[in-house]
Protein backbone atom coordinates (compact mmCIF):
# COMPACT_ATOMS: atom_id res chain seq x y z
CA UNK A 1 0.00 0.00 0.00
CA UNK A 2 1.76 2.88 -0.99
CA UNK A 3 -0.16 5.38 0.95
CA UNK A 4 0.79 3.62 4.28
CA UNK A 5 4.21 4.41 3.37
CA UNK A 6 3.94 7.59 2.52
CA UNK A 7 1.91 8.36 5.91
CA UNK A 8 5.00 6.64 7.46
CA UNK A 9 7.81 8.61 5.86
CA UNK A 10 5.28 11.74 6.65
CA UNK A 11 5.50 10.50 10.34
CA UNK A 12 8.99 10.19 9.77
CA UNK A 13 10.01 14.03 8.38
CA UNK A 14 7.97 15.58 10.78
CA UNK A 15 9.72 13.49 14.00
CA UNK A 16 13.33 14.66 12.26
CA UNK A 17 12.47 18.16 11.91
CA UNK A 18 11.09 17.58 15.73
CA UNK A 19 15.20 16.58 16.26
CA UNK A 20 13.86 12.97 17.15
CA UNK A 21 13.80 9.92 15.01
CA UNK A 22 11.07 6.81 14.90
CA UNK A 23 12.86 5.15 17.71
CA UNK A 24 11.31 8.10 19.98
CA UNK A 25 7.87 7.05 19.16
CA UNK A 26 5.82 5.84 22.32
CA UNK A 27 2.13 5.03 20.75
CA UNK A 28 1.08 5.73 17.70
CA UNK A 29 -2.96 5.15 16.62
CA UNK A 30 -3.45 4.10 12.66
CA UNK A 31 -6.89 4.51 11.34
CA UNK A 32 -7.46 2.08 8.15
CA UNK A 33 -10.26 3.00 5.49
CA UNK A 34 -10.43 -1.22 5.13
CA UNK A 35 -9.01 -3.49 8.01
CA UNK A 36 -7.92 -5.79 4.97
CA UNK A 37 -4.87 -2.99 4.85
CA UNK A 38 -3.66 -4.05 8.49
CA UNK A 39 -0.97 -6.31 6.58
CA UNK A 40 0.67 -3.97 4.48
CA UNK A 41 0.27 -1.31 7.78
CA UNK A 42 2.25 -3.96 9.82
CA UNK A 43 4.86 -4.72 7.03
CA UNK A 44 5.71 -0.84 7.29
CA UNK A 45 5.61 -0.33 10.90
CA UNK A 46 8.13 -2.84 11.40
CA UNK A 47 10.11 -1.71 8.49
CA UNK A 48 10.18 2.07 9.68
CA UNK A 49 10.46 0.84 13.84
CA UNK A 50 12.77 -1.17 16.12
CA UNK A 51 11.97 -3.35 18.27
CA UNK A 52 10.59 -3.13 21.15
CA UNK A 53 7.92 -1.90 18.68
CA UNK A 54 5.64 1.10 20.46
CA UNK A 55 2.23 0.52 21.81
CA UNK A 56 -0.38 0.67 18.69
CA UNK A 57 -3.93 1.03 18.66
CA UNK A 58 -5.46 0.65 14.99
CA UNK A 59 -9.26 1.43 13.90
CA UNK A 60 -11.07 0.80 10.84
CA UNK A 61 -13.47 4.30 9.76
CA UNK A 62 -15.81 5.18 7.52
CA UNK A 63 -13.85 7.90 5.87
CA UNK A 64 -11.01 9.98 6.15
CA UNK A 65 -9.97 13.80 5.65
CA UNK A 66 -8.78 14.37 2.37
CA UNK A 67 -8.80 11.02 -0.83
CA UNK A 68 -6.73 8.32 2.25
CA UNK A 69 -7.09 5.40 3.08
CA UNK A 70 -4.67 5.62 6.14
CA UNK A 71 -3.96 8.07 8.91
CA UNK A 72 -1.26 7.39 11.84
CA UNK A 73 -1.20 9.77 14.80
CA UNK A 74 1.71 9.41 16.88
CA UNK A 75 2.99 10.67 20.23
CA UNK A 76 6.93 10.85 20.87
CA UNK A 77 9.51 11.92 23.39
CA UNK A 78 11.68 14.73 22.77
CA UNK A 79 15.00 15.14 24.11
CA UNK A 80 15.47 18.86 25.38
CA UNK A 81 14.69 21.66 27.67
CA UNK A 82 11.17 22.36 28.28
Amino acid sequence: MATTSRTVANVEAILEAAGTDPDSIVTATVSLTDMDDYEDVNEAYRSSLSEPYPARTCVEVSRLPAPLDVEITVSAELDGDA
